[in-house]
């Protein structure tokens, strides 16, 4: 039977057009993503790896501008006149932010990927040898702490490699937790395992052992309450080595902790048999103790540390010149990079006496210098540019605060510098501006809008009246989200409860069930 079907295989030659970014242009996107942390450990990691940069200060900079020039532009051998490092920087400025642009062929996820770092900044601290701030504070972790403090107490051999399994068994809080994984061919999960007894089976010890090990390292170490098993543990501890001599908050950590995390003090109360207040009084002391002790030891970027407790060094800082704001890129404690001066000489005074070979590695060499000296440049422009335009539509900002901002989105940014949308992105993403209100992050400025009686008002300054409304609440009253919505529309906000609920989640407040400080 033929069902008439036939196969045959066949070529063809077709023309396609495509946008393809060059290695320079998908740097120069790369680099306005990084923060300022990232672009100076990227700098950094260049200097290393290029033996055509160098380090200088401003006034060597200034001198090798002509140079660059007259390096990018010479009649070199073997070098295209055509080619990309011949192209001024303004040329690369159009290439990366024109709004017309077509979609790259390349996986844009590699450059907006916020695995790059989610931008927190941290400490710095000034080196005694160059005078530069470090990129990165030197970390001494929670294992390097502990394991210091064990090599210096008189232990027994087999105390001690209990102590340093212990130690290893730690995570980032402190605590001492163990599992198995298990893996059934669908899901992967993982099993709890009693910690005292894995360590005795791993050691070949007895586990009452390790459980005097442990013991003796909650005594006697610091952080207290390190290493712990339950939350409830490393609190008790705590209260303990505090001096904390309250049977009520002994018995609430110990007992009904659990109540105690779902706020239930009234019927807290009633279980223990006393009052309210005395049940708050005791909730108040163990806020006090710290749930992760461990955490104190994490870099200030990471989970669970306090703005207090980091530095946040700004990008971008605006100066009043003229009566105008102007946005200045802050360079301060960044690498000041430079062409090396000995093979900036050798390729203008000596290009031709070289071999085929050495000309090559420097030609590769420079122009990726070049083209990372040029990147730089843009970089700067393109931050300063996009922060002048935020704060034109945002003035109110900087002479009342919050109360002053106004809806913006990155579009409309975009359309005034004459950029692409997802350029506005890159250069707000990570990025802190020193304003005369504050330190603030450059997408604190976007927000939407919400409708009022007059006409609209920025979602952050709604945000900013209803924390302010719940900060001023009756603790034994607090705000409903409809109350929050009934006193918004009485300032003329149009903001429905639903509304509300969204903006205190985002706020990080509770409701005000669980706000409540006061029962009957």
């Amino acid at each position: 039977m033929n069902l008439g079907l036939n196969q045959s295989i066949s070529q063809k030659i077709e023309q396609k057009l495509q946008f393809k970014l060059s290695q320079r242009m998908q740097q120069a996107v790369k680099m306005l993503l990084m923060s300022r942390l990232d672009l100076s450990q990227h700098l950094e990691l260049q200097l290393e790896e290029n033996p055509f940069l160098d380090e200088g200060s401003e006034e060597e900079l200034d001198q090798q501008g002509s140079e660059l020039e007259e390096l990018t532009n010479s009649g070199i051998d073997n070098v295209d006149k055509g080619s990309e490092e011949n192209i001024d920087s303004s040329q690369v400025a159009e290439e990366l932010i024109e709004p017309s642009d077509p979609e790259p062929d390349f996986g844009w996820e590699d450059f907006l990927d916020d695995s790059i770092s989610p931008s927190e900044r941290l400490a710095f601290e000034y080196s005694e040898t160059d005078g530069r701030p470090q990129d990165l504070e030197s970390h001494w972790s929670l294992q390097d702490s502990l394991l210091n403090q064990i090599d210096i107490i008189t232990l027994s051999e087999r105390e001690h490699q209990i102590g340093v399994a212990i130690i290893g068994n730690l995570d980032e809080d402190g605590c001492l937790a163990i599992y198995d994984p298990i893996d059934d061919g669908n899901t992967y999960q993982s099993k709890v395992l009693n910690p005292t007894e894995e360590i005795a089976k791993q050691i070949g010890c007895e586990v009452e052992d390790v459980e005097d090990v442990l013991i003796f390292m909650q005594r006697q170490f610091e952080p207290v309450g390190v290493p712990f098993r339950t939350t409830e543990e490393t609190l008790f501890l705590q209260a303990k080595a505090y001096g904390v001599d309250n049977p009520l908050v002994t018995d609430i950590i110990t007992k009904h902790f659990d109540a105690l995390k779902q706020n239930q003090i009234r019927q807290l109360a009633q279980a223990l048999h006393v009052k309210t207040d005395q049940v708050l009084a005791a909730r108040d002391v163990i806020s006090t103790l710290d749930p992760f002790p461990g955490r104190r030891f994490m870099p200030s970027s990471s989970k669970g540390q306090s703005a207090s407790e980091r530095s946040i060094i700004p990008d971008v800082a605006l100066e009043r010149v003229e009566g105008k704001y102007r946005a200045i890129v802050n360079d301060s404690g960044m690498p000041r990079l430079r062409l090396n001066q000995f093979y900036v000489d050798m390729m203008l005074n000596d290009f031709k006496k070289l071999d085929k070979q050495t000309k090559k590695f420097l030609e590769s060499y420079r122009d990726k210098a070049i083209d990372l000296l040029k990147n730089i440049d843009l970089r700067r422009q393109t931050l300063a540019r996009i922060t002048e335009a935020i704060f034109e539509v945002q003035a109110g900002f900087l002479e009342k605060g919050v109360n002053g901002l106004k809806p913006l989105v990155r579009r409309e940014i975009a359309d005034g510098v004459g950029v692409h949308e997802s350029t506005v992105s890159r250069a707000t993403s990570s990025k802190y501006v020193q304003t005369p209100q504050g330190i603030y992050p450059l997408s604190f400025f976007f927000s939407a809008e919400l409708d009022t009686d007059s006409g609209t008002i920025s979602t952050t300054t709604v945000k900013d009246k209803i924390e302010h409304m719940i900060a001023e609440e009756n603790v034994a009253k607090p705000l409903s989200d409809q109350a929050i919505s009934d006193s918004l529309r009485e300032l003329g906000i149009h903001a429905a409860r639903r509304t509300v609920a969204k903006y205190r989640e985002q706020l990080g407040i509770l409701s005000s069930s669980k706000r409540r400080r006061k029962w009957d």
